[in-house]
């Protein structure tokens, strides 16, 4: 059973509702911050109020008798400056009620100072759904029985519980609004600002049958800049990747086809009648140097498609560069006597190369191969080397015939072989020697170079850089 795939959802969808969350996150934290800080601000000022009432009353009631003459506006409502209704109830040393406010029920104001035989401070106190700032005090006055009488004040706070409320109300409203205004501006910007990565999808989704196309990366947003570039570079390297396979399957299929149609045409003609034993064993032997001749090209072709990999990884030492040329020197050898060719290594001893050793030997031994082929009879190749500041130059010279001019350009492409001097016509070989040369030079960060002059010989130059 198949798992479902997750839905997924755009970023021009996601983006709003995250910002629409932080929006809601911040506005909460805005409004219990300045709810809180609103609300101490109005008991503060309240308690102000209230503190100002009783040194206001402390001052009426100086004289004896004072308490009788403001006892018909105790009775009645007190309201402060602040807009809040003040109660007022004085009892005598025995707690017996002297006089009380009418406007609010006896039993509230019980209630309201039940527990607490003095407050001393203005507190904030819960009845009946409503908050009152209550406080129990002396009056210090020059009367000394109005001394010893206590006064409870308590201050409705409903107003300010109403002003808050229409605080809340009008906050959320105004912040409810311009949230959605802000979260659909941002879903436009958003989606504006995604344009630009639609294109470039539309551009990679046209591109996908064209691997020679670039995508531009003009008039772009930074970021979309390094994606175009990383995508660019990602289609070079399929390219490559491509273009290498298609001259893999059309070299094969060139080179092979003449091999193979001479070996289908030798066993069909030996085959079309009856011939000797001798007939056959010459077919045979025909047939199995055609064979090896396919062997050689596809091997060759395999290392070159190998070595032209950037993945390929290179398993690097430092070599002894006499050493390794006195070895394959030596190994010619027998090659060249057959030309009266003299082989010399006139390398230091003290000169190394950083290089893998398969393909360096690969590379120098295609190189004494062609230079003894193309070497007229008793002459004579010289392998050299020394070594700059930065970098090694291994070179191989000959006193052959030279390289025209002509054929100096396509002398590194596959199967590409010159025109000898006296034949006029291709030269021996599959020419993929310095092809292989080549491609092990660039895996090895160097380079390849041919200095020629008809007539006098040729010297090819392997530059190997001193770190790779």
């Amino acid at each position: 059973m198949t798992r479902q795939a997750k839905k997924s959802y755009s970023l021009s969808s996601r983006v709003p509702l995250w910002f629409a969350l932080n929006l809601l996150i911040a506005g909460v934290i805005i409004a219990t911050a300045v709810h809180a800080g609103l609300k101490r601000y109005m008991l503060d000022e309240a308690r102000i109020d209230l503190q100002n009432r009783i040194e206001a009353m402390t001052f009426a009631l100086q004289r004896p008798g004072a308490l009788q003459r403001f006892k018909p506006q105790l009775e009645n409502e007190w309201q402060s400056r602040g807009g809040e209704l003040v109660y007022v109830r004085v009892l005598d040393p025995q707690k017996h009620e002297i006089v009380s406010s009418s406007a609010i029920k006896r039993q509230h104001l019980e209630a309201l100072f039940a527990g607490e035989s003095t407050v001393t401070k203005p507190i904030v106190r819960e009845l009946n759904k409503k908050s009152y700032l209550v406080v129990t005090t002396h009056l210090r006055t020059e009367d000394p029985e109005l001394n010893q009488a206590s006064f409870e004040f308590a201050a409705d706070m409903t107003q300010h519980q109403r002003l808050l409320l229409r605080y809340y109300r009008l906050f959320w409203s105004v912040f409810l609004c311009g949230a959605l205004v802000s979260v659909m501006w941002s879903w436009y910007i958003i989606r504006s600002s995604f344009s630009p990565l639609r294109n470039v999808i539309d551009r990679i989704q046209q591109s996908q049958n064209a691997l020679h196309e670039r995508l531009p990366s003009e008039n772009l947003p930074q970021e979309l800049v390094v994606l175009i570039e990383t995508f660019n570079g990602m289609l070079a390297k399929i390219e490559d990747a491509f273009d290498r396979l298609s001259r893999f399957s059309a070299d094969i299929a060139h080179e092979l086809k003449a091999p193979i149609m001479n070996i289908t045409s030798s066993t069909e003609i030996k085959l079309s009648r009856t011939r000797t034993i001798d007939d056959y064993r010459e077919a045979l032997h025909s047939n199995l140097e055609e064979m090896r001749r396919i062997a050689q090209i596809v091997e060759s072709l395999l290392f070159v498609a190998r070595s032209e990999s950037p993945d390929q990884n290179l398993k690097t030492e430092s070599l002894n560069l006499r050493q390794m040329v006195e070895k394959l020197v030596e190994f010619y050898q027998g090659l060249a006597d057959e030309k009266n060719v003299r082989l010399v290594a006139d390398i230091n001893e003290n000169l190394y190369v950083i290089a893998e050793r398969t393909l360096l030997e690969r590379a120098i031994s295609n190189l004494l191969s062609n230079a003894i082929k193309y070497s007229p009879e008793n002459g004579r190749v010289i392998v050299g080397a020394h070594q700059t500041a930065d970098k090694l130059i291994l070179t191989v010279t000959d006193q052959g015939a030279g390289i025209p001019a002509e054929d100096l350009p396509f002398i590194f492409d596959r199967f590409y072989r010159g025109r000898t001097e006296l034949t006029k016509g291709p030269t021996p070989g599959h020419g993929l020697g310095l092809t292989i040369v080549q491609s092990v030079m660039r895996l090895h960060k160097g380079h390849c170079k041919i200095s020629t002059r008809v007539g006098s010989g040729t010297t090819v130059s392997l530059e190997f850089p001193l770190e790779i």
